[in-house]
């Protein structure tokens, strides 16, 4: 719902463009009755300038002359003297129109007339801040930086470098506080850009899918991996573990030159174990 401010400066901005239409057909209407009374003694028009009067002042055939000091007076028919029933000059009131810039920015949506607001402000769109309330969640969404790059695929390079360069608010991160402030994107605008870089929808939503099937992949070749690696493991616990420590039983000794030691001498001689085979070579004092 919107806040009495919001309401009250939308009421004001309807006023305000009321007004301007009343001052508008007020100046029209005044222009379609206007008059330009002849001179009585002469029949030809007025040296004076023409002035707008409305139907009904003064008497009839009366010349209007502007006395250029804010109104107009009469004149009668005997061209000079004095004057049998002279009226008094009659002021000529007119309302002004309202004070409005003809540079003042319109709605997009309303098409009423603001100054400022949050939307023109932060992301130079022509939006006042009553439409931006009441569409802020569908229209006007805000997004982070993060989550415009993952829906709409789009690069760093693609928000700061590309022209024009995307416009953003700093907001402190409410997830990390003591980190950087965060980046929030109009999200209309990272649509339209996005659709700048992949040319249309339908490519960006197979990009999406293509995106999703890699992933798919990884993950299954990571599954499985761990499932190998988890077979092997149970392999391995289930084969018999010697709980004791080997020792030797050699059999009866030989020379070394004679069990195929390369480059023996004939003092040295070997002997092998029975169970792993292991072969010791030793010199004989």
């Amino acid at each position: 719902p919107l806040t009495q401010e919001q309401l009250a400066r939308s009421e004001r901005n309807r006023q305000a463009a009321l007004l301007l239409r009343q001052s508008k057909q007020r100046l029209r209407d005044l222009q379609d009755k206007s008059v330009v009374a002849p001179s009585a003694s002469t029949g030809a028009a007025s040296n004076a300038a023409p002035v707008a009067v409305a139907v009904g002042f003064g008497g009839v055939g009366a010349a209007a002359t502007d006395s250029c000091g804010g109104f107009i007076y009469e004149e009668d028919g005997s061209g000079g003297g004095k004057r049998g029933n002279q009226q008094k000059p009659r002021r000529l009131v007119v309302e002004p129109g309202p004070l409005i810039d003809p540079n003042e920015l319109v709605c997009a949506d309303c098409d009423l007339p603001f100054n400022s607001s949050f939307l023109y402000d932060r992301f130079d769109v022509a939006v006042c801040d009553a439409c931006y309330e009441t569409q802020r969640e569908d229209a006007y969404g805000l997004l982070a930086r993060s989550d415009a790059k993952s829906r709409y695929l789009l690069k760093d390079g693609d928000l700061d470098r590309r022209e024009p360069p995307l416009r953003c608010l700093l907001r402190r991160n409410p997830h990390n506080p003591r980190g950087g402030d965060m980046r929030l994107y109009l999200e209309a605008q990272v649509a339209q850009r996005a659709l700048e870089v992949w040319g249309s929808e339908e490519a960006l939503n197979a990009e999406h899918e293509k995106r999703a099937g890699a992933r798919d992949r990884a993950k299954k070749r990571q599954f499985d991996k761990r499932m190998s690696e988890l077979r092997l493991h149970v392999r391995s616990s289930l084969a018999p573990k010697r709980q004791y420590r080997h020792e030797h039983r050699f059999g009866d000794e030989v020379p070394a030159a004679s069990a195929g030691v390369d480059g023996a001498a004939e003092d040295e001689f070997c002997r092998t174990c029975l169970d792993c085979g292991y072969q010791q070579t030793f010199c004989k004092m």
